[in-house]
């Protein structure tokens, strides 16, 4: 294991642990009624599966210098970005196309800027995960269908919600990442 690849592996860890505390506060779900939540989540997981399954342990090549550096430093933006929309959005958060008890619309922190910054944060996070091991391009490309599909069904959602609130504040912000898209 490079240094690079240690940096990564202990921000995805330390990351995974504080999103698995923060859900504890979470408001519960309200049960939606059908299957695509459940479905793309499997679909997601299994695709992954496969590529795993698909590639040698030699696919988990891990590269050095400038490329690995700006990895990194990707890897751990994003998962800053995520965690500063986490913690905005507090109780509201859940797991992707889920629907929350008496939602709120948020719209302060990274949310001023755009809709998605969890989502937004997880790709630029993939991504640098990617340039230190690239076989993980696999997965970000398969994570970027996964969550731009919850971001249009979530979207519908907030519409349906928020119909006149959520409108504007689209009109007004970026889907996924600031000043970008």
């Amino acid at each position: 294991m490079t240094p690079y690849s240690a940096v990564v592996l202990a921000s995805w860890i330390v990351f995974s642990l504080v999103w698995r505390i923060a859900a504890l506060r979470a408001k519960p779900s309200r049960p939606l009624g059908r299957f695509t939540s459940t479905g793309a989540r499997l679909a997601f997981v299994l695709v992954v599966f496969a590529l795993f399954r698909r590639h040698e342990l030699t696919a988990l090549k891990q590269t050095t210098g400038p490329a690995a550096l700006v990895g990194c430093v990707l890897c751990d933006a994003g998962i800053a970005f995520m965690m500063w929309a986490r913690y905005a959005i507090g109780k509201n958060w859940g797991m992707p196309m889920s629907l929350r008890v008496d939602p709120e619309l948020v719209t302060r922190g990274p949310y001023a800027f755009v809709r998605h910054p969890i989502y937004g944060g997880m790709f630029v996070t993939m991504l640098g995960t990617a340039l230190v091991v690239p076989f993980f391009t696999f997965v970000l490309v398969t994570a970027v269908a996964y969550f731009a599909y919850s971001a249009a069904r979530e979207e519908r959602d907030m519409l349906a919600q928020f119909p006149e609130q959520y409108a504007a504040y689209r009109k007004r912000t970026k889907m996924f990442l600031p000043f970008l898209l």
